[in-house]
């Protein structure tokens, strides 16, 4: 029965493709961009002309435009993970303190 049903699923359009982490990605901000869409305009959080911005900025970027002109596969990617934050100086060592010689 299983194995029927996977015979009568379409083929897809790349066979033997996995997609691309790129494409995972690409398919995950559409995703977003789409529920926040609908989640977006019903919160208060933002006033409209903002939410609307915001959604248009979104929009325009899943559909692959950039600022420059350039391709979504040049600018729209998984986020490089950052370097991690350079450790705080420790405070500097108390001064040493001389002891009292003590005869006991």
């Amino acid at each position: 029965m299983t194995v029927r049903f996977l015979q009568d699923q379409p083929a897809s359009s790349c066979p033997g493709a996995e997609p691309t982490p790129r494409d995972s990605y690409r398919e995950g901000y559409r995703a977003c961009v789409e529920r926040l869409t609908r989640v977006l305009p019903a919160c208060s959080v933002l006033e409209p002309a903002v939410s609307a911005r915001l959604l248009e900025h979104l929009r325009r970027r899943a559909a692959g435009a950039t600022p420059d002109g350039g391709s979504a596969g040049d600018f729209c990617g998984p986020p490089s993970p950052s370097p991690p934050p350079a450790p705080m100086p420790s405070p500097p060592a108390p001064p040493c303190r001389q002891s009292f010689w003590r005869p006991w």
